[in-house]
Order: structure tokens, then C-alpha cells, then sequence
């Protein structure tokens, strides 16, 4: 079984692979969605009795598809995590997830949106977004948890994801800018690389540095759980992959979830004290590097701005209607975003949800990730609290933007599932009385030992 499973594995990551490498060679959009049609049905047949294979293909499926690279059908653009989302939950099949209160609260949180573009302004694209970036994507949290190896997982796909972000830090290019499409107008603006300190930061395919920070932070939380061979190389390269994004955001979220996950270890209290000062220490170094970095007169200035920017944008929590779109609002020349007050850009993701969709879908946005943290089904600090708690600096400095906001929804789902299946938010294990037993045959003591047994 074991190597019928990795047949499986093998075949869907080639799959992919062929899939990824191939769409940079194909021309038109006929040939994109024949072959990419294609390989997706081939993929999702090798990866049906493989849970792993399906998480991972998700994750790295949502990861190499920059926002500027558009899906369109019926005239309405669809965003390639969504596609994914659907694909990996047809191919995950039936499971025992339960539908539970939280599960209704994201089904809300998506209604409000809808209420407020059908009769209180809300622009069309937001209650899209609700629907296929966050709602799909919670669903396939949901269902993807099962049996998952969350720790081995995102230690390696974090892994990945940090090594290439140095690879871009140190060669200052990005090869996700060459991707197809590339100067689509209705992404184009996820397609400009930024700089701080005279250096590209690294984004790989996210479309924003601290987008792919907050992504980083987030498998950083579940990869410090494995204790497989190299995983703690693996961790640091995910660590550095966050140095090079250069965000504040991302510098102190990834500090946050090094101490919870160092005061909720087993370790004994001598040694969780030796480690956080240890970690103290290279914070404080990184922490000096980084200001010697941006200590430029220009640098100096574009974070002194982005600082009281974002300190201003709290004024506009005052206009924030109950439902639909925030009196005030001015569209942008394109029409897709709207600016209040002079503030372009909202750089507050409970902002960003009370000023297009309003209070109602606000305080939701906040309770469904509250929910979780304070359960009183969850042990002490386990993986999913501490994700949750380790997005606080982004949730209150960055819109719900690219595929973060997809990750954040995907893990989200996954914390849901792991609350109400385990009540300790770690991994399901199989017992020994769960495994079928061929009837009308001998069966001997010990023919099904039990997964925590010595035999």
C-alpha cells in the first residue's frame, strides 16, 4: 500500500511539473486551457488516494500562479487558487467533515458581502473575492486536514519557497516576471518589484513582498513542529526566506512564532529560557542589520511615511457603515479600488473588510480566527493558535491581498477541522480499532497493533 501511495505521489508531482513548466511555453489562451484542462484531470486522478500529495499540490499549485496571470470565464476573472480549490476538493471525495458554527460564520461573512454589492455599493469584486479567495479556500482547509502530515509538509514547501527567495535576494532577478501574461492590465500592478535599502525584495510569484513574508510566517508555524532529518535546516531557510522580503511585518511576526513555539516545546524550563535568549539575541542582530539597512536618507523616509500612513488610516474606522460600502468613497481610475480621505491603498485587513463591506462582515472577519485561539478544545499553544496569533502584524498592516489571503483562509479551515475533529489541534491518527477487519477469517492477536504500540 505504502508503494502504491508513493506511485501516486510520483505521478502527481510530474504531473505538476510538466503542468508548471509547460504553461511557460504555450502561446495563446486556447492552449492554456486544453493542456492545462488536461493535466489537471491527470493530476487529480494520481493524487486521489494520496491526501499528502493533494495538500502539497495546493500549496505549491497556489504559490507559482503570480495575480497577474488572469483566468476568465462568462467575463469575470477567477483567481487560480479557487480553480485549485475546487479541483483538490472534487479529488479529495467524501470525508466525515462536519459542518459546524464557524463554518456558518464564513457562509455569513460571504452573504455580506453579497448584501452589500446588491444594495448598498459594495464594489463586485469584493464579494467575489469573499467567495472564491477566502471561502473556497476555507473549504479546502476543511477538507484537505485530513490525514495530512501538516509539520513535514509545510517544513519542506517552506523550505522551498525560503530557498528561492534568497536565490532572488542574492541574483536581484525574479523569473516570475517573465511568466505569460505578465503586463496583463488587471494584475499588472503585482508585477512591479520593489526595493528597500538599493536591494530587490523578494516576492518570487506572490506579487508582494509581504505577501510572501506573512506565507513564510505561516508555514514557519507548523514547520518548527517537525522533527524529521534537516528540518531545522529546512526552518531556517524559511526564516531567511522572510529576511528577504525586508518586511517589519514579517520580521516580528516570525519572532512571535518562534517564542510561542519555544514556550509550548517539551523542552524543560532551563532550556526554553536558553533558547529565547538565544533567540533574543539574533533578533536583536537582525534587528540592527535591518536598521543599518534602511538608515539611508531615502529608506529612512519611505518607512517613516509607510509608518504614519498606515497610523492615519485608523481615522477612517469612524465611517465604517453597517453594511456596504463606506460613505466618502471615491473609485480609482480604474474603478477597483476606492480611496477615502486620500488614503489610495488600506493597508489594514479589518479596515480594508469594515470600509468596503462594513461593520457586519467586519466583526466576522475578526471572530471566525478569534474562535479558534480561545476554544476551550485547544491544548496550550498548538500550531494553529500560534499562526493565528503570529498574523497579527499583517492582519493590521495589510489588506488581504494575492495568495496570502488564500493561505491565511486554507489554514483557517484547517484549524476548524483540527478543533472539531481532535479537540487538541493536532493530527488525526488512525487507531487500531478503526481498521477493517476481513470477516470470517482468523485473525491473531497482534495482525493490527496499534499505531502507539513498540511492536
Amino acid at each position: 500500500m505504502m508503494m502504491a501511495e508513493r506511485g501516486y505521489r510520483f505521478l502527481g508531482y510530474t504531473a505538476f511539473f510538466a503542468f508548471v513548466v509547460g504553461l511557460a511555453f504555450v502561446g495563446t489562451d486556447i492552449n492554456i486551457v486544453v493542456i492545462g484542462s488536461a493535466l489537471l484531470y491527470l493530476l487529480m486522478q494520481s493524487l486521489r488516494k494520496s491526501p499528502n500529495g493533494l495538500l502539497v499540490f495546493w500549496l505549491v499549485g497556489v504559490a507559482a500562479f503570480p495575480p497577474w496571470i488572469p483566468f476568465y470565464a462568462v467575463g469575470y476573472r477567477l483567481p487560480a487558487a479557487a480553480l485549485i480549490s475546487v479541483a483538490c476538493i472534487a479529488a479529495a471525495g467524501r470525508n466525515k467533515t462536519k459542518f459546524v458554527w464557524v463554518d456558518g460564520a464564513v457562509i455569513a461573512l460571504v452573504l455580506s458581502t453579497a448584501v452589500g454589492t446588491m444594495f448598498f455599493q459594495t464594489p463586485l469584486h469584493i464579494a467575489t473575492q469573499a467567495l472564491l479567495e477566502w471561502g473556497l479556500c476555507y473549504a479546502a482547509g476543511r477538507i484537505l486536514f485530513c490525514k495530512s502530515d501538516l509539520p513535514a509538509i509545510c517544513n519542506r514547501v517552506g523550505g522551498v519557497l525560503g530557498l528561492l527567495a534568497c536565490l532572488q535576494f542574492l541574483l536581484q532577478f525574479n523569473v516570475a516576471s517573465f511568466f505569460p501574461f505578465s503586463v496583463n492590465a488587471s494584475g499588472s500592478q503585482w508585477s512591479v518589484l520593489q526595493e528597500r535599502g538599493g536591494s530587490i525584495r523578494s516576492e518570487l510569484a506572490f506579487g508582494h513582498s509581504i505577501s510572501l513574508g506573512a506565507v513564510l510566517v505561516i508555514l514557519l508555524a507548523f514547520g518548527l513542529k517537525n522533527r524529521a532529518r534537516y528540518s531545522y535546516m529546512l526552518s531556517a531557510l524559511t526564516i531567511l526566506g522572510v529576511l528577504t522580503t525586508f518586511s517589519r511585518s514579517a520580521i516580528a511576526a516570525t519572532v512571535i512564532t518562534v517564542i510561542l513555539t519555544i514556550l509550548r516545546s517539551k523542552a524543560a524550563s532551563t532550556g526554553k529560557s536558553i533558547a529565547i535568549v538565544l533567540c533574543g539575541f539574533i533578533a536583536y542582530v537582525v534587528a540592527s542589520r535591518f536598521v543599518a539597512v534602511v538608515n539611508g536618507a531615502e529608506n529612512s523616509v519611505e518607512l517613516t511615511d509607510s509608518t504614519d500612513y498606515r497610523e492615519g488610516l485608523l481615522s477612517l474606522f469612524s465611517i465604517v457603515d453597517l453594511v456596504g460600502l463606506a460613505p466618502g468613497g471615491l473609485p480609482s481610475s480604474l474603478g477597483v479600488t476606492y480611496t477615502w480621505d486620500n488614503f489610495y491603498s488600506i493597508d489594514n485587513g479589518f479596515l480594508f473588510v469594515g470600509l468596503y463591506s462594513g461593520a457586519i462582515a467586519m466583526a466576522l472577519y475578526a471572530a471566525i480566527p478569534l474562535s479558534v485561539v480561545l476554544s476551550k478544545k485547544l491544548k496550550n499553544w498548538d500550531s494553529f493558535s500560534t499562526f493565528i496569533i503570529a498574523q497579527i502584524p499583517f492582519l493590521v498592516t495589510v489588506a488581504p491581498i494575492t495568495q496570502y489571503q488564500n493561505y491565511y483562509w486554507l489554514f483557517l479551515g484547517m484549524g476548524v477541522s483540527s478543533l472539531h475533529a481532535s479537540g487538541s489541534g493536532e493530527i488525526v491518527k488512525v487507531s487500531a480499532s478503526e481498521v477493517p477487519v476481513a470477516k470470517n477469517k482468523p485473525v491473531r492477536r497482534n495482525a493490527y497493533p496499534s499505531p502507539y504500540s513498540k511492536n
